[in-house]
């Protein structure tokens, strides 16, 4: 892959995650690198979180300004924004540097960052 931040989701995303083309057609788990070109797949496997992923309810780029919605927002930009192409709601990919545990074993103040409202993280845009 030729952008280093999808060779990176892509580098961490489950060894078989839960998949799919159509969210209607409900999740299935494939391979890493049949899930990779599903239009939707699971992001971190159990135990470990690489990828912070945030569900924009609201078109990623409005349209009326053609301004991205963390720069309206004053957000940080995102490592990856994905976009539904019928609706314009989307993701924002935050990839972090060091996985955070999520185990018992976890460390408490990587956890706690993680369980920080999103509001208090990203105003308006929800932790998926």
């Amino acid at each position: 892959m030729s952008n280093p931040a999808i060779s990176r989701f892509a580098d961490h995303v489950p060894a078989r995650p839960y998949c799919t083309d159509e969210l209607s057609a409900g999740l299935r788990i494939r391979p890493r690198e049949v899930a990779l070109k599903k239009a939707y797949v699971q992001p971190n496997g159990s135990g470990m979180v690489w990828t912070v992923p945030f569900d924009v309810d609201r078109q990623i780029v409005n349209p009326d300004d053609w301004w991205p919605v963390w720069d309206t927002a004053n957000l940080p930009p995102p490592n990856l924004a994905v976009q539904t192409i019928s609706t314009g709601r989307g993701h924002l990919l935050y990839l972090l540097d060091a996985g955070v545990c999520t185990t018992s074993a976890a460390r408490s103040k990587p956890m706690a960052y993680l369980r920080v409202p999103s509001e208090l993280r990203l105003g308006n845009v929800a932790v998926v």
